[in-house]
């Protein structure tokens, strides 16, 4: 049987037709999905990891090269399990932090009307504030940690300076000490710097978090 050019030119509008409502149906589910995401604090953390993690590439080479020496490896499973908790429990504790942060700044500029790209700069300068903290303060909880597996470390407070810009910096581009602790401290600040990113994108397109 002999299909006239009409009948097949309606098969191919027909054909283009589904495709074209599957696509929208595809992309509105997307949209949905992201904007759940967006409207959840734990949604924004999880996508500024995994945004972190995937523009990475300088961190990604230096774990195919591996942290040969690094003091990691020299724990027994039981402590290395126990630091990588504790380094996870801190690490979203402080996204959590920079979460409640942003949030707390763009309400107000809501309420007192103030242009969003005042309130980024500021997000992010108060975001490299508390990375700086974070910094500060965390090799005390890694030497009380190492304080209860280790015997024979004495009792001491370990907190130096506060580290500088240049510091920071170092941090942040994994440009200083080749070893996971600091390689994981300068994921910490580009994800807390993603999630700055993040928040402007929500109230540059007015979809607010809850």
């Amino acid at each position: 049987m002999q299909v006239s050019g009409s009948e097949s030119l309606w098969g191919r509008s027909s054909q283009k037709d589904l495709l074209f409502i599957e696509n929208k149906r595809i992309g509105i589910k997307s949209e949905q999905v992201l904007k759940k995401l967006t409207q959840s604090s734990w949604g924004i953390i999880f996508i500024s990891i995994f945004v972190t993690l995937s523009v990475s590439i300088d961190f990604w080479r230096f774990i195919a090269t591996g942290y040969e020496g690094d003091s990691f490896y020299t724990l027994g499973l039981l402590e290395g399990v126990g630091l990588s908790a504790i380094t996870i429990i801190l690490s979203f504790g402080i996204l959590f932090i920079g979460f409640k942060k942003s949030y707390f700044l763009y309400e107000k500029a809501r309420q007192h009307n103030t242009k969003p790209e005042i309130i980024f700069l500021l997000d992010v300068l108060l975001s490299l504030f508390i990375f700086g903290f974070f910094v500060w303060l965390s090799p005390q909880v890694y030497y009380a940690y190492y304080y209860v597996i280790f015997d024979g470390l004495p009792a001491q407070i370990v907190i130096k300076n506060f580290p500088d810009i240049r510091t920071l910096i170092k941090i942040v581009t994994l440009s200083d000490h080749a070893n996971l602790s600091f390689h994981g401290q300068g994921l910490l600040a580009r994800a807390l710097i993603i999630q700055t990113f993040i928040f402007y994108f929500i109230t540059a397109t007015d979809r607010g978090p809850r």
